[in-house]
């Protein structure tokens, strides 16, 4: 994937992947928004959290760098705004560049906090001062491949419970650095991570790369069928998982079957 000066990566699959996760956040803050106001509605005095906690560990420079497109905080921000809810932005990049454009374009925004740095050193010290469990959204879409051990030691925090995880990846990408350091499938990977439920969006069309979406919660809820989402455990799901876990190679020596029970999932719930 090609990458810009300023560290983001930008493909023919950039437009579509904006677009999807633009519905994907519509849909998302429309789920809180129900949750908090059945919350009001009756009075409870245990609302999780103030906010909407939105996360982006890879923000970038909050503009696609070919077509100046809204990135993923902009995105964010501005359907938070309309959804009437009260939101928290914290927006993470590496570049010093992308972070200094990200505080100028959200300086007459008091809710966006914007850090330099690498998401693994940063998030820690977010998360330590998030109070409460809200509910949320925290995104990673890294140039290279996800940072799946550290999305998994991240999801044991108590304050992350009711915050669900979106990964952008290439499922390609992954395959092709598993059989080069003989490393876990994406199932054994998803497995370790604190969420009880994984979504999984259908490929881009025509992409060899297979670009895709990963949801994980910790509540059941309606998949976003119209996305191209499925659960993991449902038929479709199953399958789609198992073009992403495998090469061509791998699936000539194994079973079109799943190599983890996926009932594992189901009742590894949060306290």
């Amino acid at each position: 994937m090609p990458v810009a000066a300023n560290g983001v990566g930008f493909s023919d699959n950039t437009p579509n992947k904006q677009r999807l996760f633009g519905h994907i956040v519509d849909q998302h803050l429309a789920v809180v928004s129900k949750i908090r106001e059945k919350f009001l509605q009756n009075h409870y005095s245990g609302w999780p959290g103030t906010e909407y906690l939105y996360i982006d560990a890879t923000s970038g420079s909050g503009h696609s760098p070919e077509t100046r497109d809204a990135g993923s905080p902009l995105i964010v921000a501005e359907q938070a705004r309309r959804s009437g809810m009260p939101y928290r932005c914290h927006l993470i990049d590496r570049n010093a560049d992308n972070a200094e454009t990200l505080r100028t374009t959200f300086a007459e925004d008091p809710r966006c906090e914007v850090y330099c740095g690498e998401y693994q050193d940063v998030l820690s010290s977010i998360v330590s001062r998030i109070r409460g469990r809200p509910y949320g959204l925290i995104y990673f879409d890294p140039n290279g491949q996800p940072d799946f051990d550290f999305i998994a030691r991240l999801s044991q925090h108590p304050a992350l419970s009711r915050v669900d995880v979106l990964i952008h990846f290439t499922a390609t990408g992954l395959k092709r650095a598993r059989r080069i350091a003989e490393e876990d499938t994406l199932e054994a990977r998803l497995h370790r991570v604190n969420k009880q439920h994984w979504m999984i969006a259908q490929v881009t069309a025509g992409s060899p790369w297979q670009w895709t979406f990963l949801l994980g919660l910790n509540y059941r809820m309606k998949p976003y069928e119209k996305m191209g989402f499925a659960y993991i455990d449902s038929d479709r799901g199953e399958r789609l998982l198992y073009e992403m876990n495998y090469t061509k190679d791998e699936k000539c020596a194994i079973p079109a079957r799943r190599q983890l029970i996926l009932s594992d999932f189901v009742g590894r719930g949060v306290a």
